[in-house]
């Protein structure tokens, strides 16, 4: 049993804490059960401490030393899972804040870097090795996508929105116009950059209009990836119906240099600090 410097800095608070588990067992045997299990351990470091508080607090309460040796012995396993009590939760979050964009923007960009770092030294022979850090970059640029445009609420991003499908009540899903796996793998080639990747094209697009790309084979493909917008205007209609987030109008034979172009305004934003 350990005890922070916290709660050595208050014995008495410490002991009327043991104190209170004992008092919610049912008997005097129910606390020596306690005693043993949670405080007799080899006397180290704190564990000494703690072990002399609970046994004084326990001859205070029963008038007599707890009796550990008709215990059955516990693994080093199980010792530490009775004693191991979970730390508190970080405190939730209600508002987000440019920081909490740029701690998200930090920690993904670093963790891509690493991945892509690991993945361009590994043979090609490792095949499952080579596809599970491809996997892990995929979840961690989808969690950007996720946190700092799908959910973004605090500043503009350029994202596109299906205004049929809004303005209907269709349900939607969060389609990556150029598809995700060839960011990717154009970022494995050294072609695109991270920002680059963070920040390709999405769009919250009706379901039907994305069973359409599924039919024609482009769930994960693209006629053109430098004019991006073609994946769409030659599946279905788009004028009028796919918008800039904010309501602007969309160049549809825009490239998609244009497009980062345009993204660098809310990457200053996820960069800046607070």
């Amino acid at each position: 049993m350990t005890i922070s410097a916290y709660e050595l800095s208050d014995p008495e608070k410490f002991k009327n804490a043991i104190r209170s588990e004992f008092e919610l067992c049912i008997d005097v045997a129910a606390a020596e059960e306690l005693f043993c299990r949670r405080y007799s351990r080899h006397k180290t470091t704190t564990a000494y401490v703690a072990h002399d508080f609970a046994e004084e607090v326990f001859i205070e309460l029963y008038r007599r030393l707890p009796n550990c040796s008709d215990m059955p012995q516990m693994s080093v396993l199980h010792q530490e899972l009775v004693e191991w009590s979970r730390a508190p939760k970080d405190e939730k979050i209600t508002k987000r804040s440019q920081s909490l964009y740029r701690q998200t923007y930090l920690c993904l960009y670093n963790e891509v870097e690493r991945l892509v770092s690991a993945y361009q030294v590994i043979p090609e022979a490792k095949q499952q090795h080579r596809r599970l850090l491809r996997d892990s970059i995929d979840n961690n640029v989808r969690r950007f996508h996720q946190y700092c445009i799908q959910q973004n609420k605090q500043f503009p991003v350029q994202h596109y929105v299906d205004i049929d499908a809004l303005q209907n009540g269709k349900p939607t899903v969060f389609e990556h116009v150029l598809p995700m796996s060839i960011a990717r793998d154009l970022l494995l080639d050294n072609i695109f950059s991270i920002d680059q990747v963070f920040t390709i094209p999405t769009c919250s697009l009706g379901r039907d209009k994305d069973k359409v790309l599924k039919d024609k084979g482009w769930n994960n493909d693209t006629p053109d990836i430098y004019y991006y917008w073609k994946r769409y205007s030659e599946s279905f209609e788009v004028d009028g119906v796919i918008q800039c987030k904010d309501g602007l109008s969309i160049n549809f034979s825009e490239s998609i240099e244009d497009h980062f172009q345009r993204s660098l305004t809310f990457l200053d934003y996820c960069k800046q600090v607070g």
